[in-house]
């Protein structure tokens, strides 16, 4: 077998760690050394914190532009507020105000300014934007009542009318609702499905106050609509009035075809 020798013509370096061929040691690279990048001194300073206001501790008449116009004329020559802006979370709206120190934020937190009079300015936290909102929800609920039972073809707003004279509260808004088409099983017409008509309706109304859906719910539990007696409800579920009122039933049998609410009252 031959053995054929090779001479390598280039230059030769030692491998990393290893010594050189004259036998000394490499120069060894100097390696800078970064800061701790984790020091306190590091580490960026927060530079704005924010409180915010809630909508509804304005007028209810007043604008959004309107008033944002006047927080911005409030602060505009306070050179600790950086913004203000209008933000929204579900239904919950509010007006965001972002400062540049904490103690600035702490002192419009503990006094607001004297051209907001009974405004309260929250710091901005997730908890306390949880709970302005719940506050509100289970305000909402205090204000809304459920009418039932509402002939389909009657007016609304006839009734709408009515209570407005009974409480002489606003109405802030309402609205009617209606079920779908019933659908008769096992019933075709010309291999078409059967429906039924729904034969009542349902009102839901929100006040402005209060008081005035505890005015109803006190009076009765119904309200007279032409032959008819529409059901009062309140519009919180857990409400106990609700409870009262949708746990017992009577069924009454035998009565004669077309039997009303005014026949059995008589």
């Amino acid at each position: 077998m031959d053995i054929e020798f090779t001479v390598n013509s280039d230059t030769q370096h030692p491998l990393e760690g290893s010594t050189s061929i004259n036998g000394n040691p490499p120069p060894i690279e100097e390696i800078h050394m970064i800061d701790n990048i984790f020091s306190a001194s590091n580490i960026q300073a927060q530079t704005s914190f924010e409180g915010f206001i809630p909508r509804d501790s304005f007028p209810t008449k007043l604008t959004d532009k309107e008033i944002l116009q006047k927080l911005n004329n409030i602060f505009v020559r306070d050179k600790d507020v950086i913004k203000v802006r209008s933000l929204k979370k579900m239904t919950f709206k509010y007006y965001m105000i972002t400062v540049s120190t904490k103690d600035k934020l702490s002192h419009l937190i503990k006094t607001s300014p004297p051209e907001l009079q009974n405004v309260k300015i929250y710091e901005y936290t997730q908890h306390n934007i949880d709970t302005l909102i719940e506050r509100k929800l289970q305000l909402q609920d205090n204000t809304i009542i459920k009418i039932l039972d509402i002939p389909i073809n009657y007016d609304v707003t006839l009734l709408i009318k009515q209570i407005t004279d009974a409480t002489g509260k606003r109405i802030i808004t309402y609205k009617e609702t209606k079920k779908p088409l019933q659908k008769i099983q096992n019933r075709n017409k010309k291999d078409q499905p059967i429906f039924i008509k729904p034969i009542y309706k349902q009102l839901i109304i929100s006040f402005e106050d209060k008081a005035a859906a505890d005015y109803l719910l006190e009076q009765d539990w119904c309200i007279a609509i032409e032959d008819s007696v529409a059901r009062i409800l309140p519009g919180n579920p857990k409400h106990p009035i609700y409870t009262q009122r949708t746990s017992t039933f009577y069924k009454i049998t035998g009565l004669p075809l077309n039997t009303n609410a005014k026949d059995l009252s008589l």
